[in-house]
């Protein structure tokens, strides 16, 4: 991979690392869940993860920057906009739709 797109990667992945820190509880877990749903076969979420941001960090730095290097240029700009696009989401998402959608997810 030419060198300006590992440090686009770097700057994508700190850009992500730096939305994804002002989740918390519960929108930070629902988002990694999202995450690991929509990068198969990748495995973020785990059981106390979201307690300990220093390994959320390390473990989204590492698994997302082996996904962006498989990536085409567009394919990880889109990627990129889309994981900031699902961030965006869960930060501004209102507790009553939250709790709508925690429910729904408790009846699955």
């Amino acid at each position: 991979m030419p060198m300006e797109c590992n440090a686009l990667i770097v700057a994508a992945l700190s850009g992500i690392c730096d939305q994804a820190r002002s989740l918390s509880g519960i929108r930070l877990e629902m988002f990694l869940g999202w995450l690991s749903a929509h990068c198969h076969p990748i495995d973020i979420k785990s059981p106390g993860a979201c307690r300990d941001w220093v390994r959320v960090e390390g473990h989204l730095r590492a698994v997302l920057g082996a996904w962006f290097e498989s990536l085409s240029l567009p394919g990880l700009l889109w990627e990129y906009h889309l994981v900031l696009t699902e961030i965006g989401y869960w930060r501004e998402i209102g507790p009553q739709q939250l709790k709508g959608i925690l429910e729904a997810e408790r009846k699955r």
